[in-house]
This record gives C-alpha cells, structure tokens and sequence, in this order.
C-alpha cells in the first residue's frame, strides 16, 4: 500500500479521510499545527499508531514558506491529500483570515513538493 501525507489531519473533513485510508491500508503521516492536536487522533487510531501506520509531523504554519519541506524530506510519499486550512470563528476578515492563508498554505505545499520531491 501507499505512503500518504495528510495535511491538516485533525481538521472535519481530514479525520474522515484519514480513516478511510487506514482502513484501507495505507500508511499515513498527518501534519498538525502542534503536538496537542495528535492527542484524540491517537486515543482514536490507536491500533494505527501502535503498528506505525499512523505518524505525526508537527507543521506550525503552513503559510510559511517551506513550511512542508521537513516532512517530505523525512518520508518518501506516495500521495499528498493537502486539507489543511486555517480556520476559527471569530473570522473579522474573511479574504485575510481564511481566504490568503488557505491560499498560501496550498501554494506552499505545491512549492515544496517541487522543490523537494519532484517525482
């Protein structure tokens, strides 16, 4: 089976996809802005972690930058599943708040997985 990174994996959309990839058999690394938010994926996907089929890699800020390149240097991916998105909901700014950063972050990812995994 394939070796997935997914972004964002403790977000709504992203836990569901995660179970399903696990479900079927893929290893997965999900991204996460800080080591708290591994803490319910990990009591849920338990048995993953355990057989390391389930991995973290803390990505603080995905609008920085090369803020992917430590993670896709660490693992060779067979797929990217990017549903990472910043998000709250005291929004005062919708394009500034949600729309550039989501934006960013997706530029980003691209950017570094040219640079850093072409193939």
């Amino acid at each position: 089976m394939s070796t997935v990174l997914l972004t964002g994996a403790n977000g709504f959309i992203a836990a569901t996809t995660l179970r399903k990839l696990l479900e079927r058999g893929h290893t997965v690394v999900g991204t996460v802005r800080s080591e708290s938010k591994t803490t319910f994926l990990r009591e849920q996907f338990k048995a993953a972690v355990d057989s390391d089929k389930l991995k973290f890699a803390i990505v603080e800020d995905i609008t920085v930058p090369g803020a992917f390149d430590a993670v896709l240097r660490a693992y060779q991916f067979d797929v990217v599943l990017h549903t990472s998105s910043p998000f709250h909901f005291n929004i005062t700014d919708i394009d500034k708040e949600l729309l550039q950063p989501a934006i960013q972050g997706t530029v980003g990812i691209l950017d570094s997985i040219h640079r850093v995994s072409p193939s």
